[in-house]
């Protein structure tokens, strides 16, 4: 069985920007939070492995590779690299209280950490071929 993985990540963030108040330019932060849809799939290495997955996944920021994927029945996790820069980022999820499709949980790296939220859908290898 394949899985298809969608989602969002959320990000905030702080920029600083040029305003006019009543005694001209001053500057300001603005504060704010950024959500980003990311989407993909989840499959078995190879068929001798089943239990052991790789996958693919895409976002506004590339193409990324997924490795050392755990699928439990109360726990998700997995790391992203992206295939550009090679930055990594570890996910880690549990479902959402009350609902048993929806995973929440947050992602971190180097660079990067947050809240994200995801679905993953089993789905037969029909899925991807023509009908």
């Amino acid at each position: 069985m394949l899985r298809l993985i969608q989602g969002f990540f959320f990000q905030n963030y702080q920029s600083l920007e040029l305003g006019f108040g009543l005694e001209g330019s001053e500057m300001m932060i603005r504060e704010g939070l950024c959500r980003f849809m990311f989407y993909g799939v989840i499959i078995p290495s190879s068929p001798q492995t089943p239990n052991i997955l790789k996958g693919e996944m895409n976002d506004r920021f590339g193409e990324s590779l997924l490795t050392d994927i755990v699928i439990l029945p109360d726990k998700v996790s997995f790391t992203k690299q992206y295939h550009q820069d090679k930055r990594t980022l570890s996910y880690n999820f549990t479902l959402q209280e009350g609902n048993d499709r929806i995973w929440v949980g947050r992602f971190s790296s180097s660079f990067a950490n947050g809240d994200a939220k995801c679905i993953i859908t089993e789905v037969p290898i029909s899925f991807f071929e023509p009908t």
